[in-house]
C-alpha cells in the first residue's frame, strides 16, 4: 500500500480544500493511505480543512505556523516526516510547496505539487512567488489542473518533463443524488441563480452583482444565491444593499451542505476574471446543472466541449446578464445542458478517474526511485513518462 501525505496551508474550505476532500477519498477507495498536514495560522482561527478531513477519518497533523517562515514549524513538519516516513510528500499551494520541499530535504521522498491556479495564487506575493519558481522546478513532478496553468509554470522555468496536466474531480454519484436544501431560501421563487466561491476580487462577485438589475427586471421571480466567504463580502454586500437587491440576494456564507446547494439552482454562475479548474463548476455539472461561466482557465474545454452552459467575457455584466436570461427563458434548452454537463464530469472528472491518474504518478515516481536509488528531494528526474 503507498502513502501519501499531504500538506496544505489553508484558509477555509474553498477550491483547493475540496479538491484535495475529493482526492483523498478517490485514493483510499484505490487503497493508497492518505495522511494531511495543515497549517493552523492563529490569525486565521481553526482550520476547517482539518475538521472536515478529521470527519472523514483522514489522519490530519495541524501544524503552527507563526509568521510567513516557522523554522519550529519547519522542524515540526521534518519531524512528522521522519517518524511517518510516507512514501509521497504532496503538496498543495506556494506555503506547502516552501515547507515541504525544505522540510522533505535528503530523506529520499519523492516531492509531488498540485497547482491548482498557480498566477492567481501568487499575484500579490511576489518574494513567495519567486521562491515558488525556483522550488517548483526541483520537485520531481508538478501536476497543473489545466493547460494554461502548465503554461505559466513552463514560463516560470519548470521543466516541461517534470509536468502533466491533471484534472479535478468530484465525487459525482454522492452530488447528483442528494436532495435540494435551499427550498425555505428560495421561497416562492421559480428560479434561483447560484454563485460560489472565495469572496476575492479575482471571482467577479461584483460582475454578478451589476448583471441582476437587468435580469429581475425582465425576469422579476428570479432570486440569487452567494455562497462562500472572504475579504470582499462586506463590500459586496454594502453593494447590494445600495443597488436595492436585499429582496432579491441572500448570502449565504459558508455551507456544509454543498451537494443539496448545487442541487437546489436552475442555474449556476462563475464571472471569474481567472481560473485553473473551478471545482465549483465541477460540482454544479454533476448536479446536473446549467453553467454560465466567463472564457477563462479550463471553463471553455469544460462548458463548451460539453455543451453544458454559456460562455461570457469577463468583466461584461451585460453580457452575463444576457445569458442569465437567455437560460431562464428558455427551460428545455437548460435542462439539456445540465444534463450534458453531468454526463460530461460522470465520464472525465470523477474523483475516482482523478485518484487513479494520482496514483499511476506515484507508482512511477516510486519506480524511478527504487530502480536507481533513493529519491532526494531536489535532484532532477525525468517525469516525461509519467506526463
Amino acid at each position: 500500500m503507498i502513502t501519501a501525505a499531504h500538506l496544505m496551508s489553508s484558509g477555509g474550505l474553498y477550491g483547493a480544500e475540496h479538491m484535495f476532500l475529493s482526492l483523498a477519498g478517490g485514493l483510499r477507495s484505490l487503497n493508497c493511505h492518505v495522511r494531511l498536514g495543515v497549517f493552523h495560522n492563529a490569525q486565521a482561527g481553526r482550520p476547517a480543512l482539518g475538521d472536515a478531513a478529521r470527519q472523514q477519518d483522514i489522519e490530519t497533523a495541524p501544524f503552527h505556523c507563526q509568521g510567513r517562515w516557522d523554522w519550529s514549524c519547519l522542524q515540526a513538519i521534518r519531524s512528522w516526516l521522519r517518524v511517518t516516513r510516507p512514501d509521497v510528500v504532496h503538496c498543495h499551494g506556494y506555503k506547502a510547496d516552501l515547507y515541504g520541499y525544505v522540510a522533505a530535504r535528503g530523506l529520499g521522498i519523492p516531492l509531488v505539487a498540485t497547482c491548482h491556479n498557480w498566477t492567481n495564487e501568487n499575484r500579490n506575493l511576489k518574494l513567495y512567488a519567486h521562491a515558488d519558481r525556483v522550488v517548483l522546478r526541483r520537485f520531481h513532478h508538478v501536476a497543473a489542473v489545466s493547460a494554461n496553468v502548465e503554461t505559466c509554470l513552463i514560463g516560470a522555468g519548470v521543466p516541461a518533463r517534470k509536468l502533466s496536466v491533471i484534472g479535478n474531480g468530484v465525487p459525482v454519484e454522492a452530488i447528483a443524488s442528494a436532495g435540494p436544501s435551499l427550498g425555505a431560501l428560495a421561497g416562492e421563487s421559480r428560479q434561483l441563480v447560484g454563485a460560489v466561491g472565495r469572496m476575492v476580487e479575482s471571482k467577479g462577485f461584483d460582475v454578478l452583482l451589476r448583471a441582476i438589475p437587468r435580469v429581475i427586471e425582465e425576469a422579476p421571480g428570479t432570486k440569487f444565491v452567494l455562497v462562500g466567504d472572504g475579504p470582499e463580502r462586506e463590500r459586496l454586500e454594502a453593494m447590494a444593499a445600495g443597488m436595492g437587491l436585499r429582496q432579491h440576494v441572500v448570502f449565504t456564507g459558508v455551507r456544509g451542505d454543498m451537494p443539496g446547494v448545487y442541487r437546489s439552482l436552475s442555474q449556476f454562475v462563475l464571472p471569474s476574471f481567472n481560473e485553473g479548474m473551478p471545482m465549483s463548476v465541477l460540482e454544479a455539472m454533476a448536479a446536473s446543472v446549467p453553467v454560465v461561466a466567463t472564457r477563462v482557465g479550463a471553463l471553455p474545454e469544460l462548458i463548451g466541449d460539453a455543451q453544458a452552459g454559456m460562455l461570457v467575457n469577463p468583466g461584461e455584466p451585460g453580457e452575463l446578464a444576457g445569458a442569465i436570461l437567455q437560460l431562464l427563458r428558455a427551460p428545455a434548452q437548460a435542462r439539456s445542458m445540465g444534463l450534458n454537463g453531468y454526463a460530461w464530469v460522470r465520464d472525465r472528472y470523477s474523483s475516482r478517474a482523478m485518484a487513479q491518474t494520482y496514483l499511476k504518478l506515484y507508482e512511477s515516481l516510486l519506480g524511478e526511485g527504487r530502480s536507481s536509488g533513493a529519491l532526494v528531494a531536489g535532484e532532477v528526474v525525468d517525469k516525461g513518462a509519467a506526463a
